[in-house]
């Protein structure tokens, strides 16, 4: 039944660029035999002088305006590659054998062309007996402008404009356009007899199409055809639709946008998307469109597409709409209220200034009308607009200004930056130019800085229904309940903001010693300034710290220091009796370096205060805690950093390379990865009062039986001592308790690897003038959306172990194994198949999905399924493959959607 409902619409589609220009008049003197092939020019000598014969090289070309004979205006270039015949007392000119004319924008190739100048009538026409295939070459084809048509048999007057072509075919966009005669007018509009159109290749006898008895095209105006229907392997449809009518414009225009429809679960049959396009203009369009549910539900949505040259662009959306579950009487009824506001912009004020933004609003429209799993599900929208200027003229500064808006969708909360601005300097180098001839000042040639200012001023976590009110009346007290009932709130608007100035100034250079060791000695100083500082005091009578704010300006500062080293190493293992030369190298990098910063909680800076709790406990705090731009932190550091890559390759001689005619030039040498990276990292710190020693990571990576087996593995080791009665950790290594070298914390390892059957297409695919590599790029991306029958079968498997041993609870084994597979049935068939197993909790993986995909020439069918876990839907689908007739599909589905409505 769909698929019936838009009949009228795909035709009226399809209609929009019939554009034929064909003539034919009957009566036309019959064609004389072609019996004077490549003859030279002969005049007869007799008296009667009844034709001239003109004999032509192949591929010439003949100018005749025929002035005398004719009344037009512009010259017609005629050529033949038999022979042309100019028949004078008749005046009747014959072209045989790939013939041609150009008469102002028209052109016609054909097998023999016929003009009669009396008429002034030109017929065209294929050869007069078919191949023994049964084909007719030759045939007529004509060209005017961009369009392109074929015929059996074509006629065109050139003194009334009119013509007829019969058995008419040409292409239209990804479409196709045949009927069984076209007749044009002289003010070029065309009337067509039983038309067809269809999206499918096959010439002269398509799979489907939609069928008009009668169609009137006028050009840049309308289309008006008669009955029609959709025919599917030569059997018409029973319902017949009256009559359609269309615009026919090539610029921007307005319209009705026809609905989908079906059925969805408990809110019933649907009809979305159906509106009112306005596209008039060449600046921006509006669309105007709306959902309707039988159960009770609607939504209304507006949307512009706007764009001024290359310089400003972008799109602006709202919907605004009623979600209803069931009736009112049933007693899981729920009806909610949403709503949603997409803007993107993007414009370029100048060579190095822009403003971008991408705004998003959303109150309970994802959850409850959105379609997508991944934005159904989303738990955070994030909004920004930004200003930006690369490059101050003729300064090396910039600047960044942006307002951000992050929404909780579970807890109808707001965070806002507004705003937050950046400036920066780009890299410095003040002594590049010094010392240019002494080494020995090359560190401080290469000593760079720069410098980073970011203010900000934030609104965190506050309701959603009074974020924006708390902006415009920030002297207002708000009081209001959080999730937890007993979490009551009141604040003045201005104490929900938290706002701050972070000063950056990072210094580094570059040392070489030896050729060999490369040191890199570092210092980074941060500033911070503040509008408001806490105080901290003890509330003995209701056993609760205070917390009291101070406003006024404050400062505070840090800084910290660090050097790090590292070298290459190569090491080499040969066979020594070894004919192909077998070398092994080893490469190791070592790196190690040191980092220090100061404890800025000490008294002397002043950073940190104390104050007295329960039971006389002296406690620490700081004074700028929870600011948005940080501060000082507390506790000294000096670590001591290490860390060990290595990787291992062979490298021996080619078997081919003792041929005694292998080329000397050529490489001689197979090199082989046998350990792509291992690694070892921990560092140890000097002023800690406990547990020094971080952890020891381990990492390694490597491919096997030429790179078809990936593996990868890493692994960290806890060097203290776990005591398990008392169930925490001891500031003891391990190795001294019971002789090991830590406590394996956690751990992993995979394994992946793809195989597939040879590309039946042996020879690359030919890239065409249009190519673009972006789609081809975002194909290779997502290729899960595409089916390539090119490659019979296709498996990829990855397996997953991982640990984890926290200590104090039992450990964690996860146990893994993941396939991907697909394989044609045969050469129109493919399957699919995505799944797995879980070996720790037994059973199949919950994103297993099932695919099957049928190639019906022109049309395609697909069909998806998940059977397992909360996601449970098929999705059933027999669509037309061109885009142009996108809407002739039929669906069948049953989506994860209809069964989750409480979010």
């Amino acid at each position: 039944m769909k698929i019936r409902f838009y009949i009228i619409f795909l035709l009226c589609f399809f209609l929009s660029g019939i554009q034929f220009v064909y003539a034919q008049k009957k009566g036309a003197p019959s064609t004389p035999p072609d019996s004077l092939k490549n003859t030279p020019l002969t005049v007869s000598d007799s008296l009667k002088k009844d034709s001239v014969i003109v004999g032509t090289d192949r591929k010439s070309v003949i100018t005749d305006s025929l002035k005398n004979i004719s009344e037009l205006k512009t010259p017609i270039k005629s050529r033949a590659e038999d022979s042309i015949v100019f028949d004078i007392e008749k005046k009747i000119l014959y072209m045989y054998g790939s013939a041609g004319m150009d008469y102002e924008d028209l052109k016609i190739e054909s097998d023999r062309i016929t003009v009669d100048w009396t008429s002034q009538l030109m017929t065209a026409e294929g050869t007069p007996y078919p191949d023994s295939s049964g084909n007719i070459k030759g045939k007529p084809v004509f060209t005017q402008g961009e369009q392109n048509y074929t015929a059996r048999k074509m006629s065109y007057n050139f003194k009334t404009k009119k013509g007829k072509v019969t058995e008419a075919r040409t292409s239209e966009g990804e479409g196709f356009l045949l009927a069984e005669a076209v007749k044009r007018n002289p003010d070029n509009s065309y009337f067509g007899l039983n038309g067809k159109y269809t999206t499918c290749n096959e010439p002269e006898h398509p799979h489907f199409y939609i069928k008009s008895k009668k169609m009137k095209v006028i050009p840049d105006d309308k289309i008006i055809s008669g009955p029609l229907n959709l025919v599917i392997e030569e059997f018409p449809l029973p319902i017949i639709v009256p009559f359609g009518f269309v615009p026919n414009v090539k610029k921007k225009t307005t319209g009705i946008v026809m609905p989908t429809y079906g059925v969805q679960g408990e809110r019933g049959i649907y009809l979305q998307n159906l509106g009112y396009y306005i596209g008039k203009s060449e600046y921006f369009n509006l669309l105007l469109d709306g959902d309707i549910y039988s159960k009770g539900g609607w939504r209304l949505g507006a949307g512009s597409q706007y764009k001024y040259q290359s310089r400003l662009s972008g799109n602006i959306a709202m919907d605004y709409g009623i979600i209803q579950f069931n009736e009112a009487t049933d007693p899981d009824f729920r009806k909610t209220v949403a709503w949603k506001f997409n803007w993107t912009h993007q414009q370029t004020i100048n060579q190095n200034t822009n403003l971008s933004a991408r705004v998003t609003l959303d109150k309970q429209f994802n959850r409850n009308l959105n379609f997508n799993m991944n934005q159904a599900l989303a738990n955070l929208q994030t909004s920004s607009v930004t200003l930006s200027k690369s490059r101050i003229a003729n300064t090396p500064f910039s600047f960044y200004l942006s307002s951000e808006l992050t929404q909780n969708i579970n807890k109808n909360t707001i965070t806002m930056r507004l705003p937050n601005f950046t400036f920066s300097m780009a890299p410095q180098t003040p002594f590049k130019n010094v010392g240019v001839k002494y080494d020995g000042l090359k560190f401080l040639r290469q000593l760079n800085f720069n410098y980073s200012l970011n203010a900000t001023n934030q609104v965190t976590d506050v309701l959603q229904d009074i974020a924006f009110e708390i902006i415009q009346n920030p002297n207002k007290r708000y009081t209001y309940t959080q999730e937890n009932p007993l979490d009551t709130i009141s604040k003045m608007g201005y104490e929900f903001f938290s706002n701050g100035i972070r000063h950056s100034i990072p210094l580094s250079t570059k040392i070489q010693l030896f050729k060999y060791l490369n040191i890199s000695p570092s210092m980074s100083y941060n500033e911070y300034w503040y509008t408001k500082t806490i105080e901290k005091s003890y509330d003995t009578l209701n056993r609760q710290v205070m917390n009291t704010t101070l406003n006024g300006f404050a400062t505070a500062r840090d800084f910290n220091t660090s050097v790090n080293a590292n070298t290459t190493l190569y090491a080499f293992y040969g066979l020594k009796k070894s004919k192909r030369n077998f070398v092994v190298r080893q490469l190791f990098i070592p790196s190690i370096g040191y980092t220090y910063r100061p404890d800025f909680s000490e008294k002397q800076w002043g950073f940190y205060k104390t104050y007295t709790g329960q039971d006389n406990r002296e406690f620490t705090y700081s004074r700028f805690e929870g600011s948005i731009v940080g501060g000082p932190g507390s506790g000294e550091s000096q670590s001591l950093n290490f860390s060990l890559q290595s990787n291992l390759e062979a490298k021996l001689l080619k078997k081919e390379s003792f041929k005694p005619d292998f080329p000397e030039k050529e490489d001689k040498y197979d090199r082989i990865r046998l350990l792509d990276n291992l690694g070892l990292s921990t560092s140890y710190n000097f002023a800690a009062d406990s547990f020094n020693l971080a952890g020891i990571s381990l990492n390694g990576r490597t491919t096997l039986f030429k790179n078809k087996l990936n593996i990868n593995a890493n692994a960290t080791l806890d060097p203290y001592y776990f005591n398990d009665s008392l169930g925490r950790r001891v500031n003891e290594f391990a190795y001294r308790v019971n002789n090991t070298p830590g406590r394996l914390t956690n751990a992993g390892i995979s394994f992946n690897t793809a195989f597939q059957s040879k590309n039946k297409r042996k020879r690359p695919v030919k890239k065409s003038p249009g190519f673009d590599e972006a789609e081809y790029a975002d194909i290779q991306r997502f290729m899960a959306g595409y089916v390539d029958f090119n490659i019979p079968w296709s498996l990829s498997l990855t397996y997953n172990l991982t640990y984890i041993n926290s200590g104090n609870l039992d450990p964690v084994l996860n146990n893994v194994l993941n396939f991907r597979s697909d394989f044609n049935l045969t050469e129109k068939w493919k399957i699919g198949l995505n799944s797995g197993y879980d070996f720790t909790n037994n059973q199949i993986a919950e994103n297993t999905s099932f695919s099957l995909y049928r190639d019906l020439h022109c049309w395609e069918m697909s069909f998806n399924w998940n059977p397992l876990g909360r996601f449970q839907s098929y999705f059933l689908t027999i669509n037309v493959k061109s885009s142009t007739l996108q809407d002739l599909k039929l669906n069948k589905k049953n989506l994860w959607t209809n069964r989750f409505r409480d979010f």
